[in-house]
């Protein structure tokens, strides 16, 4: 794969991101900013979103200009990870299988000991405060 394409491929990942931060972090500013939106053209996005997008744009900016002028650190970088990649030892379909087994039963596990500590504890303080 040619150095270019593994530019533009990385440049998407990160760029995608990018995105999805600046998408879960606009509840969180809209609670901060009290969710007023804004006027005219952007009626539909607050101002908020507005920022969270202009934050978003200028990192994706910085990234892509960063990533032009040191592109021969950026490519080997991208080839020292790819070489890694290829290193990894995956585990066999059958193997993965019966560890996602064991993963699902130890949380079904689990949470029927937080539930039946919390009903034990809910009801133990409510007995507690029946008693005054």
């Amino acid at each position: 794969m040619s150095t270019g394409k593994r530019f533009l491929r990385w440049g998407c990942l990160i760029a995608a991101a990018l995105i999805y931060i600046a998408i879960g972090a606009i509840p969180f500013v809209n609670s901060v900013n009290g969710g007023t939106g804004a006027t005219g053209i952007f009626k539909i996005l607050s101002i908020g979103e507005m920022i969270v997008l202009g934050i978003m744009l200028a990192i994706l900016i910085a990234v892509v200009v960063l990533g032009l002028k040191k592109r021969a650190k950026v490519s080997s970088m991208a080839r020292e990870y790819e070489s890694e990649i290829k290193r990894i030892t995956w585990f066999s379909w059958k193997d993965t299988k019966k560890s996602s087994v064991v993963v699902l039963i130890a949380l079904v596990v689990c949470a029927a000991v937080i539930s039946l500590l919390d009903l034990g504890l809910a009801r133990g303080l409510l007995a507690f405060m029946g008693l005054f």
